[in-house]
């Protein structure tokens, strides 16, 4: 089986804690209060109740062992691969074709990241519901009734609330209205942009919400300017396309290349997808072909970096649903051009079987890179340049396996390609600290806040704080978190650090306020309890430190 021995790979701890194992949202177990939860909050930057609720049943379930998150994955994308399947049989009538499309979707290596990465359970969830939602229209489309009206509408709701970039799923059926449905036309433009009135309201909502919810997250960082966006946007697309077609070089993470993208690329990326659209729009009597083009570029407009969030240039699971436009393309396609050519239908499906094989080779190899977080960063960096995320992470890498010394060679090169990346500059602070050298790591950090103060977040001032408290200078450590306190008045830890230099410096009612502070931001935090018991009594004697 392909992705059988992901079963095997553990967590990715790039956004795996964020998402699953130190979310409150799933580790409370599936549970009416954790459902209301789900459905009346946002957590790292979404409102996506589906997926938090789907978590949790599985956190029920498994626990924190990762092996069952990733059976689930392999699982949906398994569904996903009916769904395909499903929905082309439909709108073409042709099941060979749709079979092949569907295992082609199956095994390509652009669906590796998106069922290895626990955390993008959101990518296959919303694609469940979206592929869903489009086979129910086709049924609508065919015959309307009220019935099938709302049950297209619940299945576009939960796939709005597995991710938010289905907003483009009305979009997308008013292509199907094109092909194949046959609905569209000058006169009925008007009647059907009526019909999907609440769904496009629906995708609005949401829309709004989530620009709200990234910003307030920190997820919208103040990056490459719209116009380098766009042009990135526009290469993208290209890549994507690209790589559909010949899967290489593919990574966990890609970086905004630090000298910009050489503008021959997207002028040559944009030239070739305006010159295919222009072919495939006169083709009036294949309008699949324009349908297929124009749904992987709506479908991918969402998480195209026009809007930012995030530091990534792109990334593999953006084109898990878009990329079936570009398979429809070539499975449909190609077989018109196997027909013209006059291959018989026995060698076209050895051409096939072949053409299927080899992707699904190429699927198996990638699946391989994500075994372990050594393998998936260091292949990460022989395929992309100047990825300072994956050397930074690759160091976290090395240091969880007690390697200091390659830890803070890596974390040095992300230093060295990006200078203002406050990660990578914390994390060398941490080494001297580990290594006993306090000096040192508040000389590394205070240059990092004296050269690029805006960047300087909570972590940053709480390791300026811990080296110096470590280091003997406690006056300088209590300032150092008043400063991060100042700064960042809701960070938990901010006053939990405070709050512990207070007490180790016998100021108690200094001490006292900030555990309070810190509770008001985690009323059932366990940790801040202990703390607070000390002043009351409770399972300590009095003046005892509770460390």
């Amino acid at each position: 089986m392909v992705f059988g021995s992901l079963v095997r790979t553990g967590f990715l701890e790039l956004d795996d804690p964020l998402y699953i194992t130190q979310n409150p949202l799933v580790t409370g177990g599936l549970g009416w209060a954790g459902v209301k939860a789900a459905f009346s909050s946002f957590h790292a930057g979404y409102w996506i109740p589906v997926t938090w609720t789907v978590l949790a049943a599985e956190y029920s379930a498994f626990g924190p062992s990762p092996s069952g998150y990733h059976a689930v994955s392999i699982a949906l994308h398994a569904a996903n691969t009916l769904l395909v399947y499903a929905f082309l049989a439909r709108a073409t009538g042709k099941r060979s074709g749709a079979a092949a499309a569907a295992l082609l979707f199956a095994v390509h290596p652009l669906a590796v990241e998106p069922v290895a990465w626990a955390c993008s359970q959101k990518d296959l969830l919303f694609t469940v519901f979206f592929l869903s939602g489009m086979t129910a229209y086709l049924a609508y489309g065919a015959k309307p009734s009220a019935g099938r009206y709302g049950a297209v509408t619940v299945l576009f709701a939960l796939s709005l609330a597995a991710k938010p970039m289905a907003v483009t799923f009305p979009a997308a059926l008013l292509l199907l209205d094109h092909w194949p449905l046959g609905r569209l036309s000058r006169r009925s433009l008007g009647r059907l942009l009526v019909e999907k009135i609440p769904w496009i309201v629906m995708a609005a909502a949401v829309s709004v919400a989530t620009v709200f919810a990234h910003r307030a997250f920190g997820a919208l960082p103040a990056g490459p300017g719209l116009g380098e966006r766009l042009v990135n946007a526009i290469f993208s697309a290209g890549w994507y396309a690209v790589s559909t077609v010949l899967p290489y070089r593919l990574a966990v993470f890609y970086p905004y290349p630090a000298a910009g993208i050489a503008w021959y690329k997207p002028a040559l990326a944009g030239g070739c997808l305006i010159a295919t659209a222009l072919v495939f729009f006169r083709m009036k009597t294949k309008p699949f072909l324009a349908v297929g083009l124009l749904f992987f570029l709506v479908t991918l407009l969402p998480a195209s970096g026009i809007l930012q969030a995030g530091a990534q240039a792109m990334a593999d699971r953006f084109a898990y649903l878009p990329r079936l436009g570009l398979i429809l393309i070539l499975v449909y396609g190609g077989s018109l051009a196997l027909a013209r050519l006059r291959i018989t239908q026995a060698q076209a499906a050895v051409f096939v079987a072949v053409a299927i094989a080899g992707y699904g080779v190429l699927c198996k190899i990638q699946t391989g890179f994500w075994q372990d977080r050594i393998t998936l960063y260091t292949h990460a960096l022989s395929v992309t340049q100047d990825n300072y995320i994956a050397e930074n992470r690759l160091g976290r890498a090395f240091q969880e396996k007690g390697d200091l010394d390659a830890a803070i060679a890596r974390y040095r090169k992300a230093a060295a390609i990006a200078p203002s990346y406050a990660a990578a500059r914390n994390n060398i602070a941490g080494i001297y600290m580990a290594r006993g050298m306090f000096g040192e790591a508040q000389g590394e950090l205070s240059d990092f806040i004296r050269k690029y103060p805006e960047k300087a977040g909570p972590e940053i001032y709480n390791n300026l704080g811990a080296a110096a408290g470590n280091g003997g200078d406690a006056e300088s450590a209590v300032r150092w978190f008043q400063k991060a306190a100042e700064a960042y008045p809701d960070n938990f830890s901010v006053h939990v650090n405070l709050g512990n230099a207070y007490f180790m410096n016998h100021e108690m009612e200094k001490a006292k306020a900030e555990y309070e502070k810190a509770r008001a931001i985690e009323p059932d935090n366990l940790m801040i309890k202990k703390r607070l018991d000390v002043f009351t009594g409770k399972g300590f004697r009095k003046g005892q430190s509770p460390y």
